[in-house]
C-alpha cells in the first residue's frame, strides 16, 4: 500500500514539475514573440525614417503590413475599384533621392492586379476623383496618384 502511495506521490511531483516547466516555457516563448514584434516595428520605423525622414511618422499616413504607406491628398466621391477592374489615373514615380523615374502627363489606363502590387492595393483604397501619395519603404519608391476615372468592368 505504501508503494502505491509513493508511486502516486512521485507521479504527482512529476506532473506538477512538468506543468510548472510548461508554464515557464510558455512565458519564455511569449516574451520572445513580443521582443521579435517590437524589433520588427523598430526596424520598420527606422526604415521609414531613413527613407522619408520625420514626415513618414505623420498620423495622416496609413501604413499597411506590406510596407505601403498611403497619404490621402484629396478625397474622391466615386466608388472604389475592385480587383481586375481597369482604372484610369495619372501618376509620377520618384526614388527616395527625388529622382523622377516615370510620370504621365495625361491619364493612363491599367488593370488592378497587373501592376506593381503596392500600386494595385493603393488604388483599391481610393475613391474615384481622389488624389493620394503611395510610398513603399521596402521597395524604395514613392508615387503620387490622381485617380481620375474610377473603373470600368473587366472585358475578358
Amino acid at each position: 500500500m505504501k508503494s502505491i502511495f509513493a508511486v502516486i506521490f512521485v507521479i504527482g511531483l512529476l506532473g506538477s514539475g512538468l506543468w510548472w516547466f510548461a508554464g515557464k516555457r510558455h512565458e519564455e516563448i511569449a516574451a520572445q514573440r513580443v521582443a521579435a514584434e517590437q524589433a520588427a516595428m523598430e526596424a520598420d520605423r527606422a526604415a521609414k525614417l531613413e527613407l522619408y525622414g520625420e514626415a513618414a511618422l505623420a498620423k495622416e499616413i496609413v501604413w499597411s503590413s506590406s510596407g505601403l504607406g498611403m497619404l490621402t491628398l484629396e478625397d474622391g466621391t466615386g466608388s472604389r475599384p475592385y480587383p481586375g477592374a481597369y482604372v484610369k489615373f495619372k501618376y509620377a514615380v520618384k526614388l527616395k533621392d527625388g529622382t523622377s523615374v516615370d510620370h504621365t502627363g495625361k491619364p493612363t489606363e491599367a488593370r488592378i492586379g497587373q501592376m506593381i502590387p503596392g500600386v494595385s492595393s493603393g488604388l483599391q483604397q481610393m475613391n474615384a476623383g481622389a488624389g493620394g501619395r503611395f510610398s513603399s519603404f521596402r521597395q524604395n519608391w514613392a508615387m503620387e496618384v490622381r485617380l481620375t476615372v474610377a473603373f470600368r468592368p473587366m472585358q475578358d
